[in-house]
C-alpha cells in the first residue's frame, strides 16, 4: 500500500508478500539531503506490543532516544532511538 504526506513532505510505502507476517516500510522523503550514514540508508522500524514502555525503557538507556509522535500529528505511535553507530530506528505501536 502507498499513503502520502504531501504536508509533511514524504510518503510511506509498505511491502509484503500475502500472507506474510512481516512487512518493509519504505520512506520517499520528498527534501532529503544525501545520507552520511551508510550507502543512503535511512533507517530500520520495528513494532512492539506496548509502545509506551518501550519508550520508557529506551529513555532509561545510553541510547538517543526522542519524544513519543503521530503520523501529522496524530495520536503517538512510534518514536526513534539512534544506535551506537548512528543509525535511527523507528519504533512503532504494533497495529
Amino acid at each position: 500500500s502507498h499513503r502520502k504526506f504531501p504536508e509533511d513532505k514524504f510518503d510511506l510505502i509498505y511491502l509484503n508478500s500475502p500472507g506474510a507476517t512481516v512487512q518493509i516500510e519504505l520512506t520517499y522523503n520528498y527534501d532529503s539531503e544525501p545520507y552520511t550514514i551508510g550507502n543512503g540508508f535511512s533507517h530500520l522500524g520495528v513494532t512492539v506490543s506496548d509502545l509506551e514502555k518501550m519508550h520508557e525503557i529506551c529513555k532509561a538507556s545510553a541510547y538517543e532516544t526522542g519524544e513519543l509522535r503521530g503520523l501529522s500529528g496524530g495520536t503517538p505511535s512510534y518514536f526513534f532511538v539512534t544506535d551506537p553507530d548512528g543509525y535511527r530506528i523507528e519504533v512503532k505501536r504494533a497495529k
